[in-house]
C-alpha cells in the first residue's frame, strides 16, 4: 500500500501574488540588462516584393517560406514547410532579380527525399530552418508534433544537394518530445545557422521549454535556449554547448486595454553569422484582438557569443539544465521594423508572418551586403509571402 505523504500547507494569497510578481519584476529588470551595445550594424531598407497566395510555381502552391540561405555562388535556396506528401517536401531554388520590380526570382524546386529512412518518409515533414555547410550539404531544423501518434520529435536532418537525407544530427536528449519537459508542440528548430568555417552549427529553440516557463507574450518575456554544435572530423555536428536567448515581451497598442487582447505569443523565428561569433536574430510575434483581427511584429537583434556563459551539453541527459543563476546573452537593437511599415508599397502597410533571414554577400554591383526578410503566407489565402530587402553597413 502506498504511504500517503503530508499534505502541504497552502501558501497566503498574498504571499503567491508577491511570489509571482517578483518572479516577474527580476525576468524584465533581467532582461533589461541583457540589452546593450555591440558593434554597430544598421539596416537601410530598400524595398518590398509581395507573392499571393494563390501563385503556383511549377504546378504546386507557392508559399511556407520559413527559412533562407544563400551558396558561395549568390544562388539562394528557401526552405518550405510544407509537409506533404503531395506535394513533397520542397526547396525552392531562386536568385537575386537584376531588372525589373521584383527582389527574387523562384528559377526551380528541390524534392527532399527521404527514402532511405523510412520512418521520416511517412511523417510530416516540417522543415521550418535552413543552413548550409562548406562541403554543400543543406540542414533542415524541423519542429515536433506532439499531437500525431505517435509523436513526432523535432529534427535536424543533413541532405545532399540534391535534395537526399543523408543522415540525421544527434541532438540533446533533453529536447526531444518530454511532455513535461522538452520541446513544446509546434516549436522546435525553428532558427539554424552555421558559421562560414563550419566548425560550429546553432540552432535555437523558437520557445521556452515546457519546464522552463511561459511563451513569451505581452508583459511576459522568456527565455530560450541555444545549443551550439560543434563540427566534427567526419563532417558531421555534435551538440557542445548551450546559451540562454533572452526574447522581449510584446506591447499593447495605446489605446488596447487587457480585455481587447484574445492571443499573443513572440518567439526566436530566425538567426544568421555575421562572423565566427556574432550573429543577427530576427524574433516574430503575433497579436489577436478580441474581433479576431491579427497584427504582426518583428525586430531583428544582435548578440555576440565570444564572451557569453554558456554550460556543456551532449546527446545524453533527460533533464534540461536548470535555469536558476544563469545569465542570458546580451543583446543589442537593429531594427525595429514596425518602423518601415509606412514604406511599405501595400496599401494595408502592414507586416506579414516574418520568419527568414537570408544574408547576401556584396557585389560588383552592390557594394555592401543585402538581408533578406521573408515571410511564411501559411498557404492561408489571406496572407502573402512578403519580401524585404535591406543594405546592411557595419
Amino acid at each position: 500500500m502506498m504511504r500517503k505523504l503530508p499534505r502541504p500547507q497552502k501558501t497566503p494569497q498574498r504571499t503567491r501574488h508577491l511570489k509571482v510578481f517578483l518572479a516577474g519584476f527580476y525576468l524584465c529588470y533581467y532582461l533589461f540588462l541583457n540589452c546593450t551595445e555591440l558593434l554597430a550594424i544598421e539596416l537601410l531598407f530598400l524595398r518590398d516584393q509581395e507573392i499571393s497566395s494563390s501563385y503556383e510555381f511549377q504546378n504546386a502552391p507557392f508559399g511556407g517560406i520559413s527559412g533562407g540561405i544563400q551558396d558561395p555562388s549568390g544562388e539562394l535556396f528557401l526552405i518550405s514547410d510544407h509537409r506533404g506528401p503531395h506535394p513533397a517536401p520542397r526547396m525552392y531554388r531562386a536568385e537575386i532579380a537584376t531588372e525589373g520590380g521584383s527582389i527574387i526570382e523562384l528559377t526551380d524546386t528541390i524534392s527532399l527525399r527521404m527514402d532511405k529512412f523510412p520512418r521520416l518518409k511517412a511523417e510530416a515533414f516540417d522543415g521550418e530552418s535552413i543552413a548550409l555547410d562548406n562541403r554543400g550539404r543543406f540542414y533542415i531544423g524541423t519542429e515536433p508534433d506532439l499531437k500525431s501518434k505517435p509523436r513526432i520529435p523535432a529534427r535536424i536532418a543533413a541532405f545532399s544537394s540534391t535534395g537526399v537525407l543523408e543522415y540525421l544530427v544527434k541532438i540533446p536528449r533533453f529536447l526531444q518530445n518530454n511532455l513535461a519537459k522538452g520541446m513544446r508542440d509546434n516549436a522546435g528548430f525553428e532558427s539554424l545557422a552555421i558559421n562560414g568555417k563550419s566548425s560550429k552549427m546553432l540552432a535555437i529553440v523558437e520557445d521556452p521549454l515546457l519546464l522552463d516557463g511561459t511563451e513569451a507574450a505581452i508583459k511576459n518575456p522568456a527565455l530560450v535556449r541555444i545549443i551550439e554544435f560543434k563540427g566534427s572530423k567526419n563532417s558531421t555536428f555534435l551538440p557542445s554547448r548551450e546559451y540562454l536567448y533572452p526574447v522581449d515581451p510584446l506591447e499593447r497598442e495605446p489605446n488596447e486595454g487587457e480585455s481587447d487582447i484574445k492571443y499573443s505569443h513572440n518567439g526566436v523565428s530566425d538567426a544568421i553569422f555575421l562572423d565566427d561569433d556574432s550573429l543577427l536574430v530576427l524574433e516574430r510575434g503575433s497579436i489577436q484582438n478580441k474581433n479576431g483581427a491579427w497584427r504582426n511584429t518583428a525586430v531583428i537583434y544582435q548578440i555576440d557569443l565570444s564572451k557569453e556563459p554558456f554550460l556543456t551539453v551532449s546527446t545524453k541527459g533527460r533533464n534540461p539544465p536548470a535555469l536558476k543563476n544563469r545569465k542570458a546573452v546580451k543583446k543589442s537593437l537593429v531594427l525595429d521594423l514596425n518602423q518601415i511599415k509606412p514604406k511599405l508599397s501595400s496599401e494595408s502597410k502592414t507586416l506579414d508572418n516574418l520568419e527568414a533571414l537570408i544574408y547576401c554577400k556584396p557585389t560588383p554591383t552592390q557594394p555592401e551586403p543585402l538581408l533578406l526578410v521573408i515571410s511564411d503566407n501559411n498557404f492561408n489565402a489571406t496572407q502573402k509571402t512578403q519580401i524585404l530587402s535591406f543594405r546592411m553597413i557595419k
